[in-house]
C-alpha cells in the first residue's frame, strides 16, 4: 500500500472516530478528508473490486436490498456497506 493511501485511510478513520466520539451523525467528512489527502484513494482500494454504489435522496434502502436479493438469487455474494 502507498504512504499516501495509508495516510488517507488513516485520516479518514480518524475523522470517523473523532465524529463518532463528539457524537455526529452521517457525515461525507471522513471520505472528503481522504480524498483530500489523496485523491486516487477510491481508485486504489477499489482495484480488483466490483462496486455497486447506490447514492441518492430516496430509495437508497430498497434499491440496496433489491440489489442484494439479484445477487443472493444468483448465488453470487454480496458486502453491504452503510453507515
Amino acid at each position: 500500500m502507498k504512504i499516501r493511501t495509508f495516510f488517507a485511510v488513516l485520516l479518514c478513520k480518524l475523522a470517523r472516530g473523532l465524529l463518532r466520539l463528539l457524537r455526529r451523525g452521517g457525515t461525507a467528512f471522513p471520505g472528503r478528508v481522504a480524498l483530500k489527502v489523496y485523491p486516487q484513494v477510491l481508485g486504489v482500494l477499489s482495484r480488483g473490486v466490483r462496486v455497486i454504489l447506490v447514492t441518492g435522496t430516496n430509495g437508497k434502502t430498497t434499491t440496496t436490498t433489491l440489489v442484494g436479493e439479484l445477487f443472493r438469487a444468483t448465488g453470487r455474494t454480496t458486502h453491504v456497506v452503510g453507515n
